[in-house]
């Protein structure tokens, strides 16, 4: 079937199963005289496939720590060589960039096998004018017949389209990540620019796999912080319309260099301290006039040099998973909550609590603030993301550089542009927020105004101007109107409306039967070829909800959101060493291992949910010096695949002068 009438079947077909993209694509749908994209018959013209790190030892989770070493085991008794990226063609993931080839797609959808196919759209009118040609039906026939689903996702940018796939990939199925396929029929530019993009920010769409120890830690100190007593509760739609500019403060070593001009111009701005930077600011006599904190453990170093201060007077925004040492600190407290934690859904909070982009620093969570309270000007001054010097990667006045204390410093492996030219060099976990910083200036779509002034990693989207070019402007009022007016659109908790006991045999009740079902699905697999099971185990996980979609409320959707995280990094990292087996036997075989490996953990993991959150109150959560392992901590290297032995490409070469070379 072709023509006009395989268009209306196309149409009906995408109105019916996904409104949101055809709304995305505003009327091109409805305009079918453009010409057909110039798509040569045949596969995929450009191909890329992620290849996730190896697993290191983690002491947070313990189920994947064993689970690894149990696997590997199995592979240097078995004698089974792994070889070091992906092997066989086999992708649950596929994601199709631009206009394609009908049976070059069909070619992709066999050689894959994948269960999740994605869709990208970057040119409407293209993508409508081959709806002529394309059974989009026949498609989602084929995917469901799998077990899996059809995606579509409109996105143009490199950045946009990277941003959206690992959305898609968090909320469906983050464990397909390892060997996920991108192919693209045309627009090698675009392609190649997403491929390099995706390369180095795929990782973003493991975001819902948190671990059950943090997850557990960030109850418990709910329980206790929303029990405390009176706060406000944070709305991420602004109710107020700010004149002064918003300052977002870090405590990178930039800072320093401007805190004469912050100390001599605070009354020109709302100023917003995030996290270590309270001390560095108090120090050099400048009072912020909104505190942001973020971590749910060790906040008590970066917070006892600013405790020689008065602090009653600055209000307090965290989420309500914040280490509960904060408490009496400050004066009034606001209380977010954060995307992917069950405590959103078992309190019954509102959605409109969630910063979005709010993570996953805590300057990151500062930007939302400003951004959300309806800020329309917005300043960095020490939000460096790294160092232009690692050696000293703080502001005068923090713990990090207090002599006396225990902060070592870390690897700044990375190097990123600057903000006034030169190299920054940054850590991982920056790059990652610096990220998501840029993805949060680029999507606001409120034509807001981004300044940086911070002598660090310059930021895509916002103008670097040194702070002594900045146009300032008294203020027609006194700021701390400003910050009142905020105060008071929020909504106040009560905490007599909690629950008068803590609900662990009710997530219990939830916890058993999900464990229980997806250890039937992982036991009673016969093909490890045959993906079905990815869904199988996906679907009962439902990781978009409490992440982008909304969780129902009460303790059904908290449960499982708090062991989602362990089951689906054990499922990622089976994936992974089932990617790099070399024959089918091979497959079976330490697939066979892994499976059973997977039930002895999700065993264990049922226990301590049972024993930690599964009685009448929160308890024996073990403390994290507990947990952790030795930086040194190594996995036993599994069975390589020998230089001499035939490439399990199929070239006929040997291994060392085929992808060995490579490797």
């Amino acid at each position: 079937m072709t023509g006009p009438e395989l268009r209306r079947r196309n149409i009906a077909f995408l109105e019916q199963t996904d409104a949101a993209f055809v709304a995305a694509l505003g009327g091109a749908l409805k305009k079918d005289k453009a010409p057909l994209p110039a798509i040569p018959d045949g596969p995929a013209a450009y191909t890329s496939r992620i290849c996730i790190e190896p697993p290191q030892p983690d002491g947070r989770h313990p189920y994947l720590t064993r689970f690894v070493e149990k696997v590997i085991q199995s592979a240097r008794e078995q004698e089974i060589p792994l070889f070091p990226i992906t092997t066989f063609s086999l992708s649950p993931g596929l994601a199709v960039i631009g206009s394609v080839s009908r049976d070059g797609l069909d070619l992709a959808l066999r050689q894959t096998g994948c269960i999740y196919l994605f869709v990208i759209v970057p040119d409407a009118k293209e993508f409508s004018a081959q709806l002529n040609l394309v059974d989009w039906s026949a498609v989602n026939a084929v995917i469901e017949s799998r077990g899996g689903r059809l995606f579509f996702a409109a996105a143009k940018s490199p950045t946009a389209i990277t941003a959206t796939v690992n959305l898609k990939l968090a909320c469906a199925a983050p464990f397909i990540l390892d060997g996920f396929t991108l192919i693209s029929f045309a627009k090698p530019d675009l392609f190649h620019a997403v491929a390099d993009s995706m390369r180095q920010y795929a990782y973003r769409s493991l975001m819902t796999l948190g671990t059950f120890y943090d997850g557990c830690l960030m109850l418990r100190n709910s329980e206790i912080n929303l029990r405390h007593g009176p706060a406000r509760i944070y709305r991420n739609q602004p109710r107020t319309k700010p004149k002064l500019p918003a300052w977002v403060v870090g405590s990178g070593p930039s800072l320093d260099a401007d805190m004469t001009f912050l100390r001599d111009n605070q009354e020109k701005a709302v100023i917003i301290s995030c996290g270590s930077a309270l001390s560095a600011l108090l120090a050099g006599g400048v009072t912020p006039d909104v505190h942001v904190e973020l971590e749910n453990i060790g906040v008590s170093p970066t917070l006892d040099p600013a405790r020689a201060y008065d602090l009653t007077g600055i209000p307090l925004v965290a989420p309500a998973s914040v280490d509960p040492v904060v408490l009496d600190t400050f004066g009034d407290i606001i209380f977010s909550f954060r995307q992917n934690l069950p405590n959103q859904p078992l309190y019954n909070v509102p959605l409109s609590a969630l910063p979005q982009a709010g993570e996953p620093t805590v300057a990151n969570l500062g930007l939302a603030f400003a951004r959300e309270q309806g800020f329309a000007r917005i300043c960095f001054f020490g939000i460096d993301m790294g160092a232009r010097d690692p050696s000293r990667d703080h502001a005068a006045g923090t713990w990090h550089t207090d002599p006396t204390s225990s902060y070592g410093g870390v690897d700044h492996p990375h190097k990123v542009p600057a903000n006034f030219g030169g190299d920054c060099y940054t850590t991982s976990g920056l790059l990652q927020a610096l990220h998501a910083l840029q993805v949060a200036v680029a999507t606001d779509r409120h034509n807001r105004s981004y300044v940086n002034c911070s002598d660090g990693a310059a930021i895509t989207g916002a103008d670097p101007v040194r702070a002594a070019d900045l146009e300032l402007r008294a203020p027609r009022a006194p700021k701390k109107d400003e910050v009142n007016a905020i105060l008071q659109s929020l909504t106040l908790w009560d905490p007599a409306g909690l629950p008068a006991s803590w609900p662990g045999p009710e997530m219990m009740a939830v916890v058993r039967p999900l464990l229980a079902g997806i250890r039937r699905d992982i036991a009673g697999i016969t093909d490890f070829g045959l993906k079905g099971y990815l869904a199988a185990v996906a679907d009962k996980l439902r990781f978009a909800e409490g992440y982008l979609d909304a969780a129902a409320p009460g303790p059904e959707s908290a449960a499982r959101m708090l062991v989602r995280g362990a089951v689906g990094s054990l499922v990622l990292f089976m994936e992974y060493y089932l990617n790099r087996v070399t024959s089918q036997a091979d497959l079976a075989s330490l697939g066979k291992a892994a499976a059973a490996a997977i039930d002895q953990e999700l065993a264990a993991l049922e226990q301590d949910v049972e024993a930690w959150i599964g009685g009448p109150e929160i308890t024996g959560i073990p403390d994290l010096e507990d947990v952790l392992l030795p930086k040194d901590a190594k996995f036993f290297d599994p069975p390589a695949v020998q230089r001499n032995a035939p490439c399990p490409c199929g070239s006929g070469k040997r291994f060392k002068q085929c992808h060995g070379k490579a490797t």
